[in-house]
């Protein structure tokens, strides 16, 4: 049997018995007892209103009735779900069931409501009693994600697909009860958490770590009852056991180790980054409050619903096929120290599309060069990035040739002097910041930067090194060209590329190796996918327009992107990072030290993650896009820019694989 540790011991509620004697009378009320899918006899044994009052153990005894009545709604859409549409695998049933509660929300009351319909309508109407419309609305949002959750893990049962882990950790989250639960929380605790502390990055990070958790947690005591009585393919340690090609034992044990580490992240950034964050900007002393007053309401709901997985008739403590079986991983080698891949052995990459060359290749070279030099970035003086020599090997223009092989001649000189940039920004903040552990002045250095990007009439200011010459002048070329919206909102993605470089270094200066889920949804930021994606923008003879762009298909699409691109850079740039520059923020080092595992293993595990993507990818292009097309209605117009968009990010797949063959950036020097 699994152990789960706790860190905060669990409180019950001291309302708990009148809070099940409401429940159940509510539950009654709404028809949801006596046939199928609960008899009275099994919602007694659910002890669900346990679960309530171990997970808010200091909510009123009129708050505690209404959160257990969503979780009674909750569940049994749930299990309903299951019932009627899951075990048929009615796709078209389950997604009207969905919309049709989705409606309630919007003011609708179907003629003939459902007990899941008129309980959701009950919990509504009194919920927006006592909360404010900007939460309702907040509310909304969350549980039409999970609603539509039970939409997704049908199509996968019905395809009978397991996602890959980064695809499900993703839905899990957004999909599941624990992240819509932090809206309950408030709830129990009669105050709504300020703009100011609930926009905040800080407290974001706190909540996925806290949802995934309870995730975690819940799929391991789910498992039996998922995978042998619903048949789903949408489990953590069935997704392990696939991934990994391990027995379940061995997967209940790496979805704990994970587990484990969400729980010490959501302390992490609850101890070192949350207050910081709000004293840097000057919150009140009101807003410190209520950040620590949820915090530990949220501690209460984590021991609470462990404690109550123990105990409930609806979970088991996990498989009862404890056996493990090896995972199997290629063979180490032993490699020269200039081979590819050293120290290790490049893995066979997987890749459907072949790259080509831009025809402008030679004149785009030749722009790219005397802009570097014309900012300082390329010399012999000392506050230069790189000589010329140094230059020349890194091959940065021929990457954005092989990354936009059908870019026109200025455009393609337009996106090399920006990869000149990023790339520069990268090595100097490494020299300048990483190799002394100046977290201080790498703070100041990024906080610099969007001054450089200036709205309107305004002017940047006077640059003080290379890299702040080269992105004045570049948003100087750039910014006229860009539609209203995009202008506005382009330098976002620029600081977020940036700023990925402070996350990095706080590690370093900690020693602080990530667990796999915050390295990757990282990672995404930090290997500049958001600027590489809008600067592929700029190369396409029709704008996406933003609404698109923003859509879940697409988000998804450019996730999968980010994480082929992300641990493909992990793996050519492993000796550079780690041997160089002593990093710890590389996927396969994260991997390693997950599994436990040798090097050559972790590789072959990082080389999967990127074939899982890429197929994700494929399947997005192949099968989402198109009920996308048919959602929003698109016009023909919109429907090409989007496949042309997919298009794009497939040959940059393929053009920065070549790359990595043609570059001296990650050779032994």
């Amino acid at each position: 049997m699994t152990s789960f540790h706790v860190a905060h011991p669990p409180r019950r509620n001291a309302h708990w018995e009148s809070a099940r004697e409401h429940g159940k009378a509510w539950a009654l009320a709404m028809g949801m007892l006596g046939g199928r899918p609960w008899s009275e006899d099994a919602f007694d044994a659910m002890e669900i209103a346990r679960m309530c009052a171990l997970g808010f153990p200091d909510a009123p005894s009129l708050a505690l009735n209404l959160l257990n009545d969503w979780f009674v709604w909750a569940l049994f859409v749930d299990d309903h779900c299951v019932m009627a549409f899951k075990r048929s695998r009615n796709v078209d049933g389950a997604t009207q069931y969905v919309e049709r509660l989705v409606a309630v929300m919007a003011g609708e009351r179907p003629a003939k409501a459902n007990p899941a319909e008129l309980g959701l309508a009950d919990v509504w109407a009194r919920t927006a009693d006592v909360m404010s419309a900007d939460f309702m609305k907040r509310l909304a949002r969350s549980t039409t994600e999970l609603l539509r959750g039970n939409s997704w893990e049908l199509a996968h049962m019905a395809r009978e697909r397991t996602p890959d882990p980064f695809e499900y950790v993703g839905f899990r989250r957004h999909g599941g009860r624990h992240l819509w639960a932090t809206n309950l929380v408030e709830i129990s605790q009669g105050t709504e958490l300020p703009d100011e502390l609930r926009a905040t990055p800080p407290l974001r990070t706190l909540e996925e770590a806290f949802a995934d958790g309870l995730a975690l947690l819940n799929d391991i005591h789910s498992y039996e009852r998922e995978i042998a009585s619903e048949r789903e393919t949408s489990n953590a340690v069935r997704v392990a056991a696939t991934f990994l090609d391990c027995g379940a034992g061995e997967a209940v044990r790496h979805v704990e180790t994970l587990r484990a580490a969400r729980l010490q992240r959501f302390e992490h950034a609850a101890l070192t980054e949350l207050i910081p964050y709000l004293e840097e900007r000057g919150a009140n002393a009101s807003v410190h409050a209520r950040a620590i007053e949820y915090v530990n309401a949220l501690r209460d709901y984590q021991s609470g619903i462990a404690e109550a997985h123990r105990h409930s008739s609806r979970y088991t403590s996990g498989p009862r096929d404890a056996s493990s079986r090896p995972t199997r991983y290629r063979e180490r080698h032993s490699l020269r120290k200039n081979s590819a891949g050293y120290p290790f052995a490049l893995p066979s990459f997987y890749m459907p599309w072949k790259p080509t060359v831009n025809p402008h290749l030679a004149e785009a070279r030749f722009y790219g060069r005397r802009w570097a030099q014309e900012m300082g970035i390329v010399g012999e003086a000392p506050g230069c990035v790189w000589d010329a020599r140094r230059y020349d090997s890194l091959e940065l223009v021929l990457f954005a040739a092989l990354t936009h092989p059908r870019a026109p001649r200025a455009k393609l000189e337009h996106l090399g002097i920006w990869d000149i940039w990023a790339f520069a920004l990268d090595d100097h903040f490494v020299r300048a910041y990483k190799a002394t552990h100046d977290l201080a002045g790498a703070k100041a250095f990024v906080e610099r930067l969007p001054a450089f990007m200036p709205q309107g009439s305004a002017a940047a200011p006077h640059p003080t090194s290379p890299v702040e010459r080269g992105l004045a002048d570049v948003w100087t070329r750039t910014a006229p060209g860009m539609r209203d919206e995009v202008r506005s909102r382009f330098p976002d993605y620029v600081m977020a590329f940036a700023e990925g470089n402070l996350w990095e270094l706080g590690n370093d200066v900690q020693k602080r190796i990530a667990d796999p889920i915050d390295y990757v949804e990282m990672r995404r930021k930090t290997s500049g996918t958001e600027l590489s994606t809008q600067l592929g923008f700029l190369s396409m003879a029709e704008p996406l327009p933003i609404e698109l762009a923003n859509s879940t298909q697409l988000r998804n699409l450019v996730h999968a992107f980010a994480d082929n691109v992300g641990f493909r850079n992990d793996i050519f740039s492993y000796r550079k990072e780690i041997e160089d520059e002593r990093d710890v923020n590389n996927g396969v080092l994260v991997l390693q030290h997950f599994f436990q595992c040798e090097l050559q293993q972790a590789v072959e595990v990082a080389n999967a993650v990127m074939t899982c993507s890429v197929q994700r990818f494929e399947r997005i292009v192949t099968t989402d896009l198109h009920s996308l097309f048919d959602e929003l209605r698109l016009n023909a117009r919109d429907r090409q820019a989007v496949r042309e968009h997919a298009g794009a990010l497939a040959s940059w797949l393929a053009g920065d694989l070549a790359w990595y063959g043609e570059t001296g950036r990650y050779a032994a020097r």
